[in-house]
């Protein structure tokens, strides 16, 4: 166990309650809100979101990082595109496959676009990650993608999910191609328990990162990626405030 694993924990803790207590989230995970149009509009913009995430994988893997985070990095992204052949989708297949059975055609899939604020988080997500990038800072690097790119995706997933079920109904697990999936596999194990746990890929980035955490300074600039990458998302959810009731 590293002597800093309890505080990137407390760390993690705090900025992933900041998230699940946006209002927005909030009201997803209460069931207060009965408009199934506010939900649906808030998955097509998270639709590019997740089109954005193998970009910003990509240029994780240019940066000057250990060859063991490259080597997760690169298997993370692989796994998008599971299929060599062609035979089979892509995870981003599957995410349309996943909101048609939400009831959402596709012809309204198809024709949405990302909004002003969906592409400017989007934006802001790639160029935090370059000039981390520039600054030769490893950590990070690896934090910040790790927690935008896995753990918070799982987090938000998660928050869905109520609502998910809700409309799939019976099986909801076995009918979820996308979402149900990315919360088993992205989610995050707590920093002791990665050592052990490193089934997902939260967990498999966090072993990596741990052991280039060895000062307080190091704690800082971990605690510094992941608030910049929860100050993007709280953005990103701020333009569905004056949807809620």
């Amino acid at each position: 166990m590293n002597q800093f694993s309890s505080q990137l924990e407390a760390i993690e803790i705090h900025n992933i309650d900041r998230i699940l207590h946006h209002p927005v989230l909030s009201c997803i995970r209460g069931h207060c809100c009965s408009n199934f149009d506010f939900f649906y509009d808030l998955l097509l913009q998270r639709r590019f979101v997740s089109h954005a995430i193998t970009n910003l994988y990509d240029l994780a893997i240019d940066s000057k990082i250990n060859q063991e985070c490259k080597t997760i990095l690169r298997r993370i992204l692989r796994e998008e595109y599971p299929d060599y052949s062609g035979n089979y989708p892509s995870h981003r297949e599957d995410l349309v496959a996943d909101l048609e059975k939400l009831g959402i055609s596709l012809n309204t899939i198809l024709n949405s676009r990302a909004t002003e604020v969906t592409k400017l988080s989007i934006q802001a997500m790639l160029d935090q990650l370059l000039d981390y990038s520039a600054s030769y800072s490893q950590i990070k690097v690896i934090a910040f993608t790790r927690f935008i790119g896995e753990v918070l995706v799982a987090e938000e997933y998660k928050a869905f999910w109520p609502r998910i079920s809700f409309i799939l109904g019976d099986a909801a697990k076995k009918k979820s191609r996308f979402f149900w999936s990315h919360i088993r596999h992205d989610q995050r194990n707590s920093f002791v328990d990665s050592v052990t746990r490193s089934s997902t890929h939260a967990s498999h980035l966090g072993i990596s990162l741990v052991k280039c955490i060895q000062s307080e300074n190091h704690v800082s600039l971990f605690k510094e990626a992941e608030n910049a990458a929860v100050a993007i998302k709280l953005s990103f959810y701020d333009q569905f405030l004056n949807r809620l009731p």
